[in-house]
């Protein structure tokens, strides 16, 4: 692990170094009750629209190209481990909301393990989406939609919220807000829920004392130098979505925990 997160940040500085000179910028410095996700525990009245306000979102149509080898470097398959490890809990699921599902490795899983579910995947990304589409090639075309929308601008998902999802799954994605944008998007995802539904969520954690803590500093001050620069990520840091998850009536049920605590899944 220890070789490939080198390689990994080695390859990163590299492509620093080459968005900067393109880009001519200036160098400033160092730059299972039942398993993951989240279920509900209430609901509150989401007749009223959630308004979001417009922000920047990150733009990772350039590095999707090379998203996936990227992502081999630096944890192998432990990333899609996360993505997949309460695959089970969504194989009865009837309507399923993905947000920010990147190039589509777990919807394509999620495809296999439920032959019925209707999807709606969401992604800011034009090509994230493309790839997505190239990865589910061979199942029923109309059982997914594709939506191209800035995630933070609710009124590009199409029309009013219906409470109609069963299943909710963003997966690395909520790590990219600030926290003003996560507690909107939060609630704009709950708007479209139904009362039974259950959210999977994987992503990035901080351990709360130790090496492994300082380890996980480190690692995500790296990433989101290189992220903020190369798809000029909104977040400067980590926001954990536990207590808007929880202020919209969803209650973690399971976390399990990877790489030192680096990575956690949620049911």
């Amino acid at each position: 692990m220890g070789q490939r997160c080198l390689r990994f940040w080695r390859g990163c500085c590299h492509h620093l170094v080459e968005e900067a000179r393109s880009a001519r910028l200036v160098a400033t410095g160092p730059a299972e009750f039942r398993p993951l996700g989240w279920q509900v525990l209430m609901r509150h009245s989401f007749a009223r629209r959630v308004n979001l306000v417009s922000s920047p979102v990150a733009n990772f149509d350039r590095l999707a190209p090379h998203y996936y080898w990227l992502e081999c470097l630096l944890a192998g398959r432990m990333l899609q481990r996360c993505r997949t490890a309460f695959l089970d809990q969504a194989r009865t699921a009837r309507s399923a909301l993905i947000v920010g599902e990147g190039n589509g490795r777990f919807l394509r899983e999620l495809l296999k393990v439920n032959r019925e579910a209707v999807v709606v995947c969401v992604d800011e990304s034009t090509t994230m989406l493309n790839l997505a589409r190239q990865r589910v090639r061979g199942f029923d075309p109309d059982r997914v939609r594709f939506v191209q929308a800035d995630v933070l601008a609710e009124s590009q998902w199409g029309g009013s919220p219906p409470a109609t999802f069963d299943l909710v799954a963003t997966h690395f994605f909520l790590d990219c807000f600030r926290p003003d944008q996560l507690r909107d998007l939060v609630a704009a995802i709950a708007a479209r829920t139904c009362a039974e539904a259950t959210w999977l969520l994987a992503d990035f954690q901080v351990p709360k004392t130790g090496l492994r803590k300082r380890r996980a500093q480190l690692i995500l001050w790296l990433a989101y130098a290189f992220f903020r620069i190369v798809t000029r990520l909104p977040a400067h840091r980590l926001t954990a979505p536990d207590s808007f998850l929880e202020a919209n009536g969803f209650k973690l049920a399971e976390r399990r925990l990877y790489e030192a605590g680096l990575l956690h899944s949620d049911l």
